[in-house]
């Protein structure tokens, strides 16, 4: 058994292309990086779980191309060669299951993230994801021999937007505007390089008949379009990338106005610095494409030589998440500060005064009391919240909840607040708690609880 696990390992290892891993692996924390604002969530059970799932879901894409081009592969002189062994050596059916083991895994894992989220949407997005990345290769949709919007269509959906948009609504909760323009300069950049990569095995291709674009569209003109592709995508990238940064109200809040606009140029230097070397690479092959009066044999030796796309791509993911990075580090602290700050900045003004009366079917409580301000508190949004919870000795979980919205009261000033119509249930006194909840996180809604008093009420 141990043997046969040494011999399975590799293999498997193999027709999952763990080789992208390096450039994967950043690639996974970005969206996360992007959009949340406490290190606590980072390794919370939404990002956890949506890396999860891209994991599982990502490499049967590889896999159910193992299977599909095994015969051709074997034909190869490059390192298709091995998959193709590998596959051999797993054999079919056994691969065929390990892929449906993933997605049964993967989908179920989606549908609960989606569920907790809320977000039912994450449901239809994985199962495009998925569908195209199966169709990519297996029959009888095959799309990467099905025409150039096919491949292209197919391969930026399943292995560069879902994914991203996937990690991305996983770790924000929603999807925003600044989002959907990242994800779709990055799949544009992404696939730009997958286009070069493409023309790595153009011989062996044209030899076997498959239609690849370069193929298609002949290896001189499909490397010049990888690099347009590519040099026009990264300035929308970098733009992106900017765009994102600014929107987020931490930036202007901890750098100000100057340093707002030198933490832009920021994402333009970890653009231009992480993809420095897939654009010198695609600068050098379409140079010699275009000096090239034919699909030579020199040509291919030329792409073997400059195309790294594991490299490229680990390469660029790097940038990306280097300036994701920072971002955190900068928005996190201005959030830990803020909460810091909003701690020591109110308290509720003594204990709130109720009362208790009779109303078909049960007794009610009116509730009122007030937040005063003790300290400056520049910085956070002036909307708040005070929830109320009502639970019952021994009962664990709340029965019932409220909420009014306030005002941030200036420091020596007093913001009130009532409550109308609490339900008390009969039995055990029912205990009240009450929570100042302040948007330190800037997430546009106060969810950051800083202060709480509790009083106990008995039915009438």
């Amino acid at each position: 058994m141990g043997g046969g696990a040494l011999q399975f390992l590799p293999a498997y290892l193999k027709v999952a292309r763990t080789e992208y891993l390096k450039g994967e692996l950043p690639a996974v924390f970005i969206p996360a990086l992007l959009t949340v604002t406490a290190f606590g969530d980072l390794a919370s059970i939404n990002v956890v779980e949506s890396i999860i799932v891209f994991s599982l879901l990502y490499v049967t894409g590889f896999m159910i191309n193992s299977v599909t081009d095994r015969e051709i592969d074997l034909k190869y002189s490059t390192f298709k060669r091995s998959v193709g062994e590998a596959a051999g050596s797993l054999g079919e059916r056994k691969v065929l299951a390990l892929i449906a083991l993933q997605l049964g895994v993967g989908l179920l894992l989606a549908l609960d993230l989606a569920v907790r989220l809320q977000n039912l949407f994450l449901v239809p997005l994985v199962l495009l994801g998925v569908f195209f990345g199966l169709a990519y290769s297996a029959r009888p949709f095959s799309f990467k021999t099905r025409g150039l919007w096919a491949h292209a269509f197919s391969l930026s959906i399943s292995a560069f937007a879902v994914p991203f948009l996937f990690l991305y609504i996983a770790a924000r909760g929603s999807l925003d505007l600044q989002g959907v323009v990242l994800i779709g300069s990055f799949s544009v950049t992404a696939y730009s390089l997958e286009y070069a990569n493409q023309a790595y095995d153009f011989t062996e291709d044209l030899a076997a008949g498959v239609a690849t674009p370069a193929v298609r569209l002949g290896l001189r003109k499909s490397l010049r379009l990888a690099f347009g592709m590519c040099a026009v995508s990264l300035p929308l990238l970098a733009f992106s990338l900017a765009y994102l940064a600014l929107s987020r109200p931490a930036v202007p809040l901890a750098l100000g106005e100057g340093g707002r606009w030198l933490f832009a140029m920021g994402a333009v230097g970890a653009v231009g610095g992480g993809y420095f070397l897939p654009l010198r690479g695609l600068a050098r092959i379409s140079r010699e494409a275009k000096a090239a009066d034919s699909d030579s044999a020199d040509l291919v030796a030329t792409v073997h030589r400059e195309c790294n796309y594991s490299l490229w791509q680990a390469s660029g993911v790097t940038g990306l998440a280097g300036f994701a990075l920072v971002l955190f580090l900068v928005t996190s602290s201005t959030t830990g500060a803020l909460t810091a700050t909003a701690s020591g900045a109110f308290a509720f003004d003594g204990t709130p005064t109720a009362s208790v009366y009779r109303f078909p079917g049960g007794s009610l409580a009116d509730v009122e009391g007030g937040v005063e301000g003790l300290e400056d508190w520049g910085g956070l949004p002036p909307g708040a919240l005070v929830r109320a919870e009502l639970s019952q000795q021994g009962a664990g979980a709340a029965y019932a909840t409220a909420a009014v919205a306030i005002l941030l009261p200036a420091q020596g000033a007093r913001a009130p607040f009532a409550f109308h119509g609490l339900p008390l249930r009969s039995g055990p006194p029912t205990m009240i708690t009450l929570t100042l909840l302040v948007d330190s996180h800037l997430r546009g809604a106060p969810d950051t609880p800083v202060r709480s008093v509790s009083l106990e009420l008995s039915p009438v």
